[in-house]
């Protein structure tokens, strides 16, 4: 079983889009990202955060998948959203976008 405290989640805004698009707050946008990563994580350090003890790695990104999708501008501005350990990493923003065009097919 993995070291839940070696679990570490990255995300990443499209700082520069948003920006640019002059439509959302950058510091905003973290502090709703925080929020909703609190519940399963501890924040290491902008767009980090650790495991919390005892939490479920699958079940915590379910959770936040589905928060994340609650707010229509979130996903869209990611540039990255990973989770796991130093030997490997799970891409969970393409995960999203491929289980939106699976979906789309059926």
């Amino acid at each position: 079983m993995e070291n839940q405290k070696s679990i570490i989640m990255k995300i990443e805004l499209d700082e520069k889009r948003i920006n640019l698009e002059g439509i959302y707050s950058v510091p905003k946008m973290w502090k709703v990202i925080d929020e909703f990563c609190s519940r399963y994580f501890t924040k290491v350090s902008e767009g980090r955060y650790r495991l919390n003890e005892g939490e479920d790695i699958l079940g915590a990104m379910l959770a936040l998948s589905y928060m994340f999708e609650s707010e229509t501008w979130l996903i869209p501005n990611l540039s990255r959203w990973v989770a796991g350990d130093e030997r490997h990493q799970d891409d969970y923003l393409a995960a999203y976008y491929r289980s939106i065009e699976e979906a789309k097919s059926l």
